[in-house]
């Protein structure tokens, strides 16, 4: 039996080995996602192997071998010590072998029809696959592990990705053949905002921890959604260096994510970081309408006037700027008011506690420093209203008309507080990754880039 699960995300097929206590919830899980009914899911038993399928992401066979009875030493046989010894050319020793399956670069499927190995072979030769179900006349179809073990008649396929959009990361590299279950299993969001050699900007969705959860978290995903830099960037390795983010969001903030692709760009941006010299700013949606008259107003960065939060965090200098968007009063949470905020300094959870601590209004979905009455709690369950909307930093290199991709456009002049501000209640931006100039005479150029809040902070702002 299979289990069709529709998604409009990038996309692989995962297939089930064991019957194991994790795979079954992730199963059920899925079918919760699905909406399928309770019967439905009785339906799918135990016994009956079954596949989750998505429709873009491509795969091709290198190599089927049909497994023949003169071929066991032993009625059963571990799958590695089998691929070993069979293909010692590919394999050449069992621990290989263990590692492809490893990868999931192992499937082991089975026909009665003689003939469909030979229609398979055809096809394999020409086309590539989403997933071995759309040959046709194949069943139990599984994903094998290194303690899988195979039987007479078996046919066991080596997959590797498919390269239709330009240069992937090694498999071997990444670790896995497929993507994080994250974007199997719930088709998490990671929209890429910008890319070039050295760097790119993706708008990560909240619920999504940045780093810290392996083949569940952002930085497991960011292989699968980008392109790996030019040669000329990793000629003294083997293979080009993993995607790491920059800096992280908080799991449940969601927002734009400077990422980058080499080691020298990852420690010039982190200089930037810790020098302060990368600018962000955040949408903040809280309980009630924070009081001007309590805080210092100031006026920066030649834009509308802003309020000045000082107050030091875990004994440490900690300043943010804030200034109201627009206020709406709700029926279910009271008022509710919609700010910008651009922390001057990097500390634990800031925005949040200054928010909360220093204006007495913290923000909707703020489960760790809301006062739990009866609107906090009820609005928790639609998750934090909190989102990097903007960031400005310094390219890490000098040589930016060669690396910077065609995508920017023309030079902006305005300020960042200005630029962040506009067009953030749009559905899209009108614009894309903007270069702005300084006239400061180390050759560097900054770049700018910008999200309108998501579908989240929209329906809740037309209540």
């Amino acid at each position: 039996m299979v289990l069709l699960l529709m998604s409009y995300k990038p996309s692989i097929s995962l297939f089930r080995s064991d019957f194991t206590r994790n795979i079954i919830i992730l199963r059920n899980v899925a079918l919760r996602a699905l909406n399928y009914t309770s019967s439905t899911a009785a339906s799918a038993s135990n016994n009956e192997p079954w596949t989750f399928i998505k429709t873009n992401w491509k795969y091709k066979v290198i190599q089927m071998y049909k497994l023949d009875n003169d071929e066991f030493e032993s009625c059963y046989e571990s799958l590695p010590k089998l691929l070993h010894r069979l293909y010692p050319s590919r394999f050449r020793s069992a621990s290989q072998a263990r590692k492809a399956c490893h990868l999931g670069e192992v499937i082991r499927f089975r026909t009665n029809e003689d003939r469909l190995i030979e229609q398979c072979e055809e096809y394999l030769d020409d086309n590539d696959f989403t997933n071995l179900g759309e040959l046709g006349g194949f069943y139990n179809i599984v994903l094998c592990s290194s303690s899988s073990t195979v039987m007479k008649d078996d046919i066991i396929a080596i997959r590797s990705r498919a390269n239709h959009t330009g240069s992937i990361y090694p498999t071997a590299s990444v670790g896995y053949i497929d993507p994080p279950p994250n974007m199997i299993i719930s088709g998490s969001e990671v929209e890429l905002i910008y890319e070039d050699d050295l760097l790119c900007l993706v708008n990560k969705p909240d619920l999504l921890t940045t780093v810290g959860e392996k083949r569940n978290d952002l930085q497991s995903m960011l292989p699968f959604i980008m392109q790996p830099p030019s040669k000329q960037y990793w000629q003294s390795t083997k293979a080009p260096p993993l995607p790491r983010p920059v800096h992280r969001l908080d799991k449940k903030t969601s927002g734009l994510v400077l990422v980058a692709k080499t080691k020298e760009s990852m420690s010039r941006l982190s200089q930037n970081f810790s020098s302060r010299q990368v600018k962000k700013s955040y949408a903040a949606l809280v309980f009630g309408r924070p009081q001007r008259s309590n805080i210092e107003a100031t006026r920066s960065d030649n834009c509308d006037s802003w309020n000045t939060i000082d107050y030091p965090i875990d004994g440490k200098a900690s300043i943010s700027l804030w200034r109201s968007v627009c206020s709406i009063d709700t029926v279910e949470f009271g008022q509710l008011t919609l700010l910008l905020c651009r922390p001057k300094t990097g500390r634990y959870h800031q925005i949040r506690r200054h928010l909360a601590y220093c204006l007495g209004t913290a923000i909707v979905g703020d489960s760790k420093y809301d006062e739990g009455g009866g609107k906090e709690r009820t609005a928790r369950p639609l998750g934090m209203f909190l989102c990097s909307n903007a960031i400005e930093f310094k390219y890490p290199t000098n040589d930016w008309k060669r690396v910077l991709s065609t995508k920017t456009v023309a030079t902006s002049f305005t300020s960042f507080a200005e630029y962040a501000a506009v067009g953030l209640l749009g559905t899209t931006c009108n614009e894309d990754v903007t270069m702005v100039n300084y006239e400061n005479g180390d050759g560097f150029v900054h770049l700018r880039a910008k999200i309108p809040l998501s579908e989240k902070f929209r329906t809740m702002l037309d209540k």
